[in-house]
């Protein structure tokens, strides 16, 4: 879709941190992340909602979030990973965030952490190596 960031990363036009994709998603990590590690699981076709999704990629979708929880959550020491659906939004492209997080941690979602490309990327790598390590 036209002036559609999310499109213009899946087809290569932007750059990205990449950690996981087949041939109808694409996982890659926030560029604006709320916590180190966070993620976004999103279809490589244009959708706007989740309700848009046929079967058999309704379940795909999902699945796919079950598969990067916990490399995500190993590569970044966390004790879970949140999932939030995000459908309606100025993007108008539908993801999934997955957002590390610790239960010690009280302060929650307060803002969004200020990364560098060479920090991510280093992240990147922590994840896909534990994707890696988990198809074994």
């Amino acid at each position: 879709m036209k002036d559609c960031i999310f499109c213009e990363i899946v087809t290569g036009g932007e750059p990205t941190h990449i950690i996981w994709e087949d041939e109808n998603f694409l996982a890659l990590l926030d560029i604006h992340p709320y916590r180190e590690g966070h993620a976004l699981l999103l279809p490589k076709v244009h959708l706007s909602n989740v309700y848009e999704l046929p079967e058999p990629l309704y379940s795909e979708f999902f699945q796919g979030a079950k598969r990067l929880y916990q490399p995500i959550m190993k590569a970044v020491n966390s004790d879970g990973v949140g999932v939030t659906l995000e459908t309606v939004n100025a993007a108008r492209h539908l993801r999934i965030h997955l957002i590390p997080f610790n239960h010690a941690d009280k302060a929650g979602l307060n803002g969004r952490m200020d990364v560098n490309s060479s920090q991510l990327e280093d992240v990147a790598e922590r994840i896909r190596t534990e994707i890696s390590g988990s198809n074994r």
